[in-house]
């Protein structure tokens, strides 16, 4: 029960819990014209992190701070054996430059993702894999429907072997 996770949790784990954000606010209203009903299940909604299955999974305050790209430089993933989720560069990743995750499939269409980040996470991304001209988001959309055809014909990869597969 959330509740009760809530309750026992350190008063630095508690407040790291409550500093995340809330993207599923309730619509009221503070003084600057923004939401301030906080909730622990908008918190969870926004930040959970899936394990092995999208039934299993749990909150990681630091990845939970890491911002979305549909072209990532990172990647994460659940290692049973450590307990932990483990984020690994995807390319060398210059001094400097953000370290960006994404919060949807790498295979979908720029327009099936930016619903799914609009419909999730209440926001329309801004990386250049969506704001490309139309012709490379096309030429995109094709490379990732291609890639997602690939990866049904070979032997099903979950996110906690994908290091051990490439």
């Amino acid at each position: 029960d959330l509740q009760q996770t809530l309750e026992g949790l350190s008063p630095e784990s508690a407040k790291q819990f409550w500093d995340l954000t809330d993207v599923h606010e309730e619509d009221s209203e503070n003084w600057l014209g923004m939401s301030d009903q906080k909730t622990a299940v908008g918190i969870v909604l926004t930040n959970a992190f899936a394990k092995q299955s999208a039934t299993s999974g749990g909150l990681f305050p630091r990845l939970g701070r890491f911002n979305h790209s549909c072209r990532p430089n990172t990647y994460y993933s659940w290692q049973e054996e450590q307990g932990a989720q483990v984020l690994r560069a995807l390319r060398d990743i210059d001094a400097g430059e953000e370290l960006v995750l994404s919060y949807t499939e790498p295979y979908q269409s720029a327009d099936d993702r930016q619903l799914e980040l609009e419909c999730r996470y209440k926001f329309e991304c801004a990386c250049p894999a969506c704001h490309a001209t139309t012709q490379a988001r096309s030429d995109s959309d094709d490379r990732r429907s291609s890639l997602a055809e690939i990866r049904r014909m070979l032997p099903e990869i979950s996110k906690s072997n994908f290091e051990d597969a490439v």
